[in-house]
Parts: structure tokens; C-alpha cells; sequence
């Protein structure tokens, strides 16, 4: 009787788990949830398969200075592209300049990512145009701009540098 019990427990046990994970997988597997994910299936019809893009991208750098992989390569299989990421603590219209130097003509970028650094996403929209846009990110065409010595801070923050 009681290693009847004990099997019926296991058996239980290893369904409870089984549903568990048949479960985590469908989750996984319906992407429609992703506000992130419904954003580049908006914008596959204005972001060219053979354009360069630049990618919103992670923390790179920890407060410690400690380097870290800051690439996140979602957008660019979602939007089948090839590109580069922006590390979220490197932000700055320089650094798209660099990219758009290098040949992207997009930037696909988290409003969530954005927020990072204050005044930048303001910078970001005066400096580039805004093809596309939803509720978690935007597309800005990249364009080689020529500096303009009477804008206040060009990494998009308050101008003080210390």
C-alpha cells in the first residue's frame, strides 16, 4: 500500500511539472504579448531587410566599471537585419553618428531604453526623423550630420559634464 502511494505521488508530481513546462513553452513560443515584438512586426514594412540598423542595446559598463554584454539581438532577428547595438549607458546622438558613418540608416530604439538618459530621447526626435513609431519603440532615419555648434549638449543630457 505504500509504495502504491508513493508511485501515485511521483506519477503527480511529474505531471505537475509536465504542465508546468507544456505551459512556459506556449507562453514562449506567443510573442504577441510582446509589446516589443508586435512594435518591429509594425516595422518590418518601413525598415528595409538589407539596411544597416542600430538597435537599442543593454547596460555595458556597471557602476564599478565593470564591462558587461550589453547586446540585444531581438530586434535584429525579428526584423531579419544586421547591425549594431547602442549600449543604453553610451547613448548619444555622437554615437549614432558613428553608426550612420559605418552605414546604419536606422535606429530602432526602446522607449524604455531612452529613458535612460534624460533630454535624450527630446535630442533624439529634434536631430532625426521619426518614420515609425508604437507604444514601446520608434524607428529614426539615420542621416551623416554635420555638428551644430550652437546646440547645447549633443548627448541629449543637461550639459554639464562633470
Amino acid at each position: 500500500m505504500g509504495r502504491l502511494a508513493l508511485l501515485a505521488g511521483l506519477v503527480a508530481l511529474c505531471a505537475t511539472y509536465l504542465w508546468e513546462a507544456v505551459a512556459d513553452v506556449r507562453r514562449l513560443a506567443d510573442r504577441s504579448v510582446d509589446p516589443l515584438y508586435a512594435c518591429a512586426q509594425a516595422f518590418r514594412s518601413v525598415v528595409p531587410r538589407d539596411a544597416l540598423i542600430v538597435a537599442s542595446g543593454g547596460i555595458c559598463t556597471l557602476p564599478g566599471g565593470h564591462p558587461t554584454a550589453g547586446n540585444k539581438p531581438y530586434m535584429f532577428y525579428w526584423l531579419d537585419a544586421k547591425g549594431f547595438n547602442l549600449c543604453e549607458d553610451a547613448q548619444s546622438l555622437d554615437a549614432l553618428d558613428a553608426f550612420a558613418a559605418r552605414g546604419a540608416t536606422f535606429f530602432v530604439a526602446e522607449k524604455a531604453a531612452l529613458g535612460s538618459q534624460p533630454g535624450f530621447e527630446d535630442a533624439l526626435r529634434h536631430a532625426f526623423p521619426v518614420v515609425a513609431e508604437c507604444d514601446a519603440a520608434l524607428v529614426l532615419r539615420l542621416s551623416r550630420r554635420t555638428p551644430d555648434p550652437t546646440a547645447p549638449d549633443r548627448r541629449g543630457g543637461t550639459g554639464d559634464r562633470g
